[in-house]
């Protein structure tokens, strides 16, 4: 196998990794294995309402549109990009009773809180007999936010900006969106009360933790305003966030923010949340296809996660333990999900995303290893602010980059992997995947 061979034999497993983790597919499967929720959807008594947001949201609408037609009453869905069809994609069509908004993300903007603002009138409004289904996926988090009252649009996009750039992981992002939002951490299904809620949820986190994807709209937790501020302060962010959010914590912490959601609140007794996607499907999808192609292929974790530079180190010691490679034979792959960070420094800062900084961090240790080679990809194919999904490198890549006058570790010190990944023909442009489950990683030698 050549370094040409090897390149296409990584798209493929990242492709039957994605089509393993299509989110219509799988909200078509829950119902099937759940026939009892699928008859409480299609109750003849009151109405059927829609809401959701997230990266994954548009095959999960299509999914649902499909199988429910004409019961659904009405609702919004917040997508990040345009819907790959002919969906509604403004506050349209009179035909269509689901109005599909695009929001900013990762930094929320107005049409994104006016559309999560609609959903919290909505979920206001239902009776015991109408019924929510909820529909979310990474992302919401970003797109599905509903400010307290005092704290504008600005001052929760310079939160978020500080929060994003801090290099703090997901999870203790998420735990301060949620004293910051009046939907997040059962805020939604709270409002919703009587009426009953279903959430389907696609997975783009670490251990698949419910009340982290999409900061858990649906699930009953306290917000912690304590642990919110010491995570703040940890990160070196808390005081330089703007004073209506620094007092909004400060209060939460003194226990003055009323109303304050517990896993007690009696108002979410009646709401239910299912996983019905997750990373794992994709890396054990790309370990099958992987093996019916004759390689000798493992998952290697699903919990893949730390500063985007060291994974990549990380990542280019196992291929090397790849190649040297012990009694197998053969081409040999492990498989890899997760999410890195990035912490941004007081330096300048260039073009790129957590995966392509991780593949140039392992191109730098590959750095004339042969018949090696790694991909880092974002599966719902944007990795950061770019156009990439992530990169594929190998054994070349550097020397390709001084080729082109370029210095691999000049770039990886400035996060600015995106120009040189470009200039040597590594980048992975595919588009929107209309899915998300967290980032992928392959490992190969051959």
């Amino acid at each position: 196998m050549d370094p040409v061979e090897a390149r296409a034999l990584a798209i493929r497993l990242l492709g039957a990794g994605l089509r393993a983790v299509d989110p219509g597919a799988a909200v078509d499967r829950f119902f099937a294995d759940h026939p009892a929720q699928e008859a409480a959807v299609r109750s003849t008594a009151g109405a059927l309402w829609v809401v959701g947001a997230g990266k994954a949201s548009a095959p999960m609408v299509r999914a649902i549109q499909r199988r429910f037609g004409e019961q659904i009453a009405g609702g919004v869905v917040i997508l990040r990009e345009p819907p790959n069809d002919a969906m509604t994609r403004e506050s349209g069509a009179d035909t269509d009773p689901l109005r599909i908004v695009i929001g900013g993300h990762p930094i929320l903007d107005a049409p994104g809180v006016a559309a999560s603002r609609e959903i919290a009138a909505l979920a206001s409004s239902l009776g015991p007999t109408d019924r929510l289904l909820v529909l979310l996926s990474g992302g919401a988090s970003s797109l599905l936010w509903a400010p307290p009252p005092g704290l504008s649009l600005r001052d929760l996009q310079i939160t978020s900006s500080l929060l994003l750039a801090s290099g703090a992981p997901i999870e203790a992002i998420n735990a301060v969106r949620k004293c910051l939002c009046r939907l997040k951490a059962g805020g939604l299904a709270a409002l919703a009360h009587p009426a009953p809620v279903l959430a389907l949820v696609v997975s783009d986190v670490i251990g698949d933790d419910l009340s982290t994807i999409g900061s858990g709209p649906t699930i009953a937790e306290r917000p912690d305003f304590e642990g919110a501020v010491a995570t703040l302060e940890r990160f070196g962010v808390f005081e330089r966030l703007p004073a209506a959010v620094r007092e909004h914590l400060r209060a939460g912490s003194r226990g003055d923010r009323p109303a304050l959601r517990s896993p007690e609140d009696p108002r979410l007794r009646s709401s239910s949340t299912f996983l019905v996607v997750r990373a794992q499907e994709a890396a054990t999808a790309m370990t099958t296809a992987a093996r019916e192609l004759g390689l000798e292929a493992e998952v290697h974790t699903t919990a893949l996660e730390g500063e985007a530079r060291e994974v990549g180190v990380a990542l280019a010691k196992l291929a090397r333990q790849l190649s040297e490679g012990g009694s197998l034979r053969g081409p040999r792959a492990a498989l890899l999900a997760g999410e890195t960070t990035v912490t941004l420094g007081p330096g300048p800062v260039g073009q790129g995303g957590r995966n392509q900084e991780c593949a140039l961090s392992a191109a730098l240790e590959l750095d004339g290893l042969p018949r090696t080679l790694i991909a880092c990809f974002a599966s719902d194919g944007s990795d950061g602010p770019t156009d990439a999904a992530g990169a594929i490198v190998d054994s070349g890549t550097c020397a390709r980059a001084r080729a082109c006058g370029l210095d691999p570790h000049r770039a990886l010190s400035s996060h600015d992997a995106y120009p040189l990944l470009a200039a040597t023909g590594d980048l992975v442009k595919t588009g929107p995947t209309e899915t998300n489950v967290a980032d992928l990683a392959l490992v190969l030698a051959w």
